[in-house]
């Protein structure tokens, strides 16, 4: 079974995207700082949110995007984009580009989808409030 073409998120789609991963942020840690999450929004506009569980054993430890990851696979849903933020001790939000896994792993899911990765100049770019 084939999913139909997906559509190109808007502004406003990346928008809710980025509004959705840091509401997550927030709800599940409060104020506490050095945490993160990630949002996904998939080909029937639906955003699948997740964050990485706390392991004993480093080499368990799993990308924030994994389980929205499998959920588009589960689902059978292209991925249209992808985001990573960060929230730094000193409250400001920084985008994570995809680890090298999580890039193999986005090629499964449709021909190209957008990922949030920090900017080419400045990689410790943080993210404002217009955004």
């Amino acid at each position: 079974m084939t999913s139909p073409s997906p559509k190109t998120p808007t502004t406003t789609d990346l928008e809710h995207v980025v509004a959705t991963c840091r509401e997550l942020i927030e709800t599940r840690f409060g104020s506490e700082s050095d945490c993160g999450a990630a949002a996904v929004l998939l080909g029937d506009g639906s955003i699948i949110t997740s964050t990485s569980p706390d392991v004993q054993n480093p080499s368990t430890i799993l990308c924030h995007e994994t389980e929205p990851y499998l959920a588009a696979f589960r689902l059978n849903q292209p991925i249209l984009a992808s985001l990573c933020l960060h929230r730094t001790e000193d409250d400001c939000f920084v985008v994570f580009s995809p680890c090298g896994i999580c890039r193999e792993r986005l090629m499964m899911h449709g021909a190209a989808p957008l990922v949030g990765v920090p900017e080419p100049d400045d990689a410790t770019h943080r993210l404002d409030e217009s955004i």
